[in-house]
């Protein structure tokens, strides 16, 4: 409650409010439907959290449509509760534009289908690098996402699911139809093309003595963090590490010539 307070006079102290929020806006009954909704799985109330405390955002709406959303009685809760995240999207988007919807929601599978297939977490600047995007196309697809996303401001800090349950639910049968379900074994198909096409890529892929050591032998521990880093970017140290385990996961059968193959 004290951090609900909190983010209250935040946002009531944004100079572009018009209207404050009072500290019984939500009224009695939809907490008493908001605490229902929470049991057993806190993460409801956490992502409802955030969700409606988005400051470039109306809270009254976005808490009417958390709600609306909870009382479809035919879906999973988990259905309930990150459906009005993802249909977001393209709702600023003129149904008209149909193209621009369907580049969005392409741009989602892929980023946020990398993020919750990778095996271990990367910066949005080593996603992209990896994804062979431009940096702001990861920056604007994300940025609806922060009720189930953990993106750090610092551009080097890695991007984490706040719960594994919206990766589990992106890849589930429930939404399987939808234009934002993601298909884990073609993401893991997509990420090992990602990852061999970065380790082959002349002249900033792998390369003999990328390093740059003095001498054959040197010790490893004559080498700074930041030389490592400098030669060795994050994304290229996964893909050192994981094209093996996406080739696993998306199935693929080895054949002789193919992009394995070539890059062996």
């Amino acid at each position: 409650m004290t951090r609900f307070n909190n983010e209250l006079k935040d946002f009531n102290r944004d100079p572009l409010c018009d209207q404050e929020l009072e500290e019984d806006w939500s009224g009695e009954q939809v907490l008493h439907e908001l605490t229902k909704m929470a049991v057993p799985l806190f993460i409801v109330a956490a992502t409802i959290f955030r969700f409606v405390h988005d400051h470039q955002e109306d809270a009254r709406e976005r808490l009417a449509t958390m709600l609306t959303s909870q009382r479809l009685g035919h879906m999973s809760q988990l259905a309930q509760t990150y459906m009005p995240v993802l249909k977001q999207l393209v709702a600023s988007k003129d149904k008209r534009h149909t193209a621009d919807a369907e580049r969005l929601y392409a741009e989602f599978r892929t980023i946020v289908g990398a993020i919750i297939t990778l095996a271990e977490p990367l910066s949005r600047v080593a996603l992209a690098s990896l994804l062979q995007l431009p940096a702001n196309t990861v920056v604007f697809r994300l940025k609806p996402l922060h009720s189930v996303l953990q993106i750090p401001a610092a551009r080097d800090a890695p991007i984490r699911l706040l719960h594994l349950s919206f990766g589990e639910f992106l890849t589930s049968s429930e939404i399987s139809d939808r234009p934002y379900a993601v298909n884990g074994t073609a993401t893991h198909a997509m990420l090992l093309t990602k990852c061999i096409g970065l380790l082959s890529r002349d002249p900033n892929g792998l390369r003999e003595n990328i390093c740059g050591l003095d001498y054959p032998g040197q010790p490893r521990w004559d080498l700074t963090p930041d030389q490592v880093v400098e030669h060795l970017p994050a994304e290229i140290q996964y893909a050192c590490r994981y094209w093996v385990y996406h080739a696993q996961q998306s199935r693929r059968k080895a054949y002789d010539n193919d992009d394995v193959h070539t890059f062996l």
